[in-house]
């Protein structure tokens, strides 16, 4: 599936079939692997696949990881596999506990430099996550909602700009009001960044309208918050330069 190299006539049938049949003596992170490769590859399982899949997704809740459930869940998405609502909400619950749970840890640690790469991994988490539930029309409540926005918030600047906009495209579309101006205005910044960074200038405003014509929409409340937060920057950077090489000062 990685190689996305080209299956031979026939494997296809015989590898969905070995699935359904082993579907139940997978690891957590065998199936979560097994569900990965048939999304890359576009293979969709047929129906009498998806009562064992449930019913193993049931049992298995509580002992998946975050990485795991994110995985999952983006590959039910991408194979159009709708869980039953019972599960969904079972699944979007146990999330809950597990961003509960990085969001202590994220705090715990301060993030040091040494973990700026786990954090850009858990960023690419987060995103596949939230991308999935807003496919499969989940509803998660409040309180899953507040974790997410406050997580976020510390994971934005580790996040890619892909990720940065599943991030805001998902919030969109699983929250039931506006995201908050600071939110808003914290994302634009960091999708300004990434933009800077390569060659291409746009201002706050400008980048929030831009982004709503490829669908992420709801960003232009935080605009003018976004591009202070650029001036002050700018002016502390300019005074620390000022001083810091200024004639005779060493």
């Amino acid at each position: 599936a990685k190689l996305q190299h080209p299956l031979p006539e026939g494997f296809a049938e015989a590898l969905l079939l070995e699935v359904q049949a082993q579907v139940q003596g997978f690891s957590d992170a065998g199936l979560t692997n097994v569900m990965w490769a048939l999304a890359r590859l576009g293979l969709q399982p047929g129906a009498a696949f998806k009562q064992p899949l449930w019913e193993e997704l049931h049992a298995r809740c509580g002992s998946l990881t975050l990485q795991d459930l994110s995985t999952l869940m983006w590959a039910l998405a991408r194979l159009s596999l709708q869980p039953p609502a019972d599960l969904l909400s079972e699944l979007t619950q146990h999330s809950l506990t597990l961003l509960s749970e990085v969001h202590g840890s994220l705090h715990a640690q301060d993030l040091p430099p040494s973990s700026h790469r786990e954090n850009a991994e858990l960023a690419e988490t987060l995103a596949n996550l939230l991308c999935a539930l807003g496919r499969l029309q989940a509803s998660p409540g409040a309180a899953w909602l507040d974790e997410v926005d406050a997580l976020s918030l510390l994971l934005l600047p580790r996040a890619g700009l892909p990720q940065l906009l599943c991030i805001a495209k998902g919030l969109q579309q699983l929250r039931q009001r506006p995201l908050s101006h600071a939110w808003q205005a914290a994302c634009l910044r960091e999708v300004r960044l990434r933009c800077r960074g390569s060659g291409v200038e746009l201002d706050c405003a400008s980048l929030a309208q831009v982004l709503a014509e490829v669908g992420v929409v709801g960003l232009a409340d935080g605009a003018a918050a976004a591009e202070q937060s650029f001036r002050d920057e700018e002016e502390a950077l300019n005074g620390y330069c000022a001083v810091e090489f200024q004639s005779g000062c060493r």
